[in-house]
Parts: structure tokens; C-alpha cells; sequence
């Protein structure tokens, strides 16, 4: 076996992440980071901004994830019973995430 490859026998959680996903994955934490450092980093936003704009970009993300789920669920077909519970978590989140700050 070539050290630089896997083989098939591997298990998936041992594949290497192509660069193609991992950047993009990676560079979705920024907007993170910055807000939840925007006080210590001084960006000059305003902390509600900065408390609003973090709670819409994690709301976004989670309509993502909830959209994966949605994708398993479709796959799944009948065997999915149950799985309607947690979207419908996901979505109920999403929108409660996003109304937090009053706005």
C-alpha cells in the first residue's frame, strides 16, 4: 500500500477531507471568531450588532445543518420515523435563534 493513499479497507473517518470542502468549512468559523472577539479585538461595532449578527449567522448555519437532516430524512424514506421530531427542533431553533435580540 502506498503510504500517501488509503485503501478501501480504511474506515471513512480516516479518508482525508478534500481541500475543496475543508477551506470552505473552515473559513465558515470566521464570522464567528470575529464576533465573538469583536469586543476584545475593538472592530468598533456596537455589542448588540455584534450579539445580533453572531445569533443570524449561527441561525443560518443551523437552517443548513437542518437542511442535511431533511436530505437523510428524503434518503432514509420510511425508515426515517422519528426524524420529523428533531427538524422540526432544528426549524423551531432557527427561528427562536434569530429573535432573541429583540429586533
Amino acid at each position: 500500500m502506498n503510504a500517501d493513499r488509503l485503501s478501501e479497507a480504511d474506515p471513512p473517518s480516516a479518508q482525508k477531507i478534500p481541500l475543496s470542502v475543508l477551506l470552505p468549512g473552515l473559513a465558515g468559523l470566521i464570522p464567528f471568531v470575529v464576533l465573538s472577539l469583536s469586543e476584545v479585538l475593538a472592530l468598533g461595532l456596537p455589542p448588540i450588532i455584534s450579539l445580533l449578527a453572531f445569533n443570524t449567522y449561527g441561525a443560518v448555519i443551523l437552517s443548513f445543518v437542518g437542511a442535511i437532516w431533511w436530505g437523510l430524512a428524503a434518503a432514509a424514506g420510511p425508515r426515517a420515523e422519528g426524524l420529523d421530531v428533531w427538524l422540526e427542533c432544528c426549524a423551531s431553533l432557527d427561528w427562536l435563534v434569530c429573535h432573541v435580540g429583540g429586533a
